[in-house]
């Protein structure tokens, strides 16, 4: 039992560091040669060249988006009619706001029926557009400012940009600098040269809206080897972690998985004996009917890896490490006791397959025999049951260890073997057997149980008794 719970343990611990390593990397960086050839680099490399674009391609500087250069009318627009419920027809159809986002421009007819709406949108354009249109170049100043204070935190990314006729546009490195570095990029319009990797075509090729509509090329690099301080070099330090941990997980998953069965068959084999092949003893837990005790164990498991789906989704997203341990302590309570009740329900099936009590546990065999005793239509009793009754009395008094004999009144022996016999005789005789196995079922909880009871036409004797 020590061993198992010790087995359990190890997998519980492989499969959190499993967890977290999963948060940050795919299964797959195992067959990565470096961290330049893996998916997370190539998105943190993708996600730092878009800010770069967005800043010195789209914004280019503060100076332009303050004056509203780099504003888009057709976003501004639509986002405009979508913050304030503005749905296109005839009015926006026949109207065009005007180049300083405060007036209207009538370029058709509109219907009578329509004038008051139209004097409503005009009123909403010429009062909180030009609330919104700075409100819009504030948002867009912000977002410069965040990509320019991201790209001064990174060291390992270099870039530059040029126009069409070749002029400066921005980035944090030269045109020397970066072609002294062996991982490389080149971006343009109609060109796009990829070196970052080894193998660079396992990936998608670049693609950025805003630099296919431009003019500009982009001339980027990563460091090799990295340096300290960004986020490229914390996914170098994940990348050696997660590939030297992802195997030894899987051994020690393996080994502890193949010692939880090995221990699971030994308490199987063993199972309710307080000595060597001594007797089997039942426990407590074995009182419970068979189908009632799978159902509660069927339910638990349901209710427990739901419970252990939330935990896992809410330890890989959660972004605080003390509710991260929380969650893991929680979780670790949780796979611990669903191992001992699944545990405990295999050991009570083993003790009663070992005492051939399994069926004779089973509440439907009960149900059964009970009906047989009473039955509430004789006529539907022959029909239905009395031709599937005869031998079961046989299965189900072995099923409980019983011995059944009786003899005449001549000291012959008298077979019992079900309805085997003829009508009414041979089914009072099973009855009788099937009632002596819902009367013995509480004699089995307690201890041994002897009954004897006269027939006419010769002496039966029926004595039960628990080996």
């Amino acid at each position: 039992m020590f061993l198992f719970f010790t087995f359990a343990v190890s997998i519980f611990f492989c499969g959190i560091v499993g967890v977290n390593i999963s948060r940050n990397w795919s299964w797959n960086v195992i067959n990565a040669d470096t961290v330049y050839d893996t998916e997370e680099f190539r998105e943190a490399f993708s996600r730092t060249l878009d800010r770069a674009v967005q800043a010195d391609i789209y914004y280019q500087n503060e100076d332009r988006v303050s004056k509203g250069a780099a504003v888009d009318r057709n976003d501004l627009l639509n986002s405009f009619k979508r913050y304030y419920g503005i749905i296109d027809g005839i009015i926006t159809a026949n109207t065009e706001i005007n180049a300083a986002y405060d007036g209207l421009i009538l370029h058709g007819e509109i219907p009578a029926s329509l004038q008051r709406n139209l004097e409503e949108y005009r009123n909403l354009v010429e009062s909180r557009l030009p609330a919104y249109y700075k409100m819009y170049i504030q948002r867009q100043l912000d977002e410069y400012k965040n990509c320019i204070r991201y790209l001064e935190g990174v060291r390992n990314f270099l870039y530059y940009v040029e126009d069409e006729n070749g002029n400066v546009v921005g980035g944090n490195a030269t045109k020397g600098e970066i072609s002294q570095e062996a991982r490389t990029l080149v971006l343009s319009s109609g060109f796009s040269s990829d070196h970052l990797g080894e193998n660079p075509y396992y990936f998608d090729t670049y693609e950025n809206p805003v630099l296919e509509k431009s003019n500009f090329k982009f001339y980027g690099a990563i460091r090799d080897p990295l340096l300290p301080g960004d986020e490229f070099y914390d996914l170098w330090q994940g990348f050696g972690f997660a590939k030297k941990s992802i195997p030894i997980l899987s051994c020690v998953s393996a080994v502890s998985l193949l010692g939880m069965l090995l221990s699971v068959i030994y308490l199987v084999r063993v199972t309710g004996q307080t000595e060597r092949h001594g007797k089997i003893q039942l426990g407590i837990v074995d009182r419970l009917y068979n189908e009632v005790h799978f159902l509660l164990v069927a339910l638990f498991g349901c209710i427990a890896g739901f419970t252990a789906h939330t935990l896992v989704d809410t330890i890989r997203q959660g972004a605080v490490l003390f509710w991260n341990y929380v969650f893991a302590t929680i979780l670790g309570v949780l796979y611990l006791v669903t191992a001992a009740i699944l545990l405990n329900y295999l050991l009570s099936v083993a003790r009663q397959r070992e005492r051939d009590v399994f069926l004779f546990c089973c509440f439907t065999s009960l149900r059964y025999s009970d009906f047989c005793f009473h039955p509430q239509d004789e006529r539907a009793f022959h029909r239905q049951y009395l031709p599937r009754l005869d031998g079961d009395c046989h299965a189900l008094l072995c099923a409980g260890q019983l011995r059944h004999h009786g003899r005449n009144g001549d000291g012959t022996v008298l077979r019992l073997r079900g309805a085997g016999g003829s009508g009414r005789r041979g089914a009072c005789v099973l009855q009788w057997a099937l009632h002596v196995l819902v009367c013995a079922r509480a004699a089995f909880l307690e201890g041994d149980y002897d009954f004897r009871e006269g027939k006419r036409k010769g002496e039966l004797f029926l004595s039960i008794r628990f080996e």
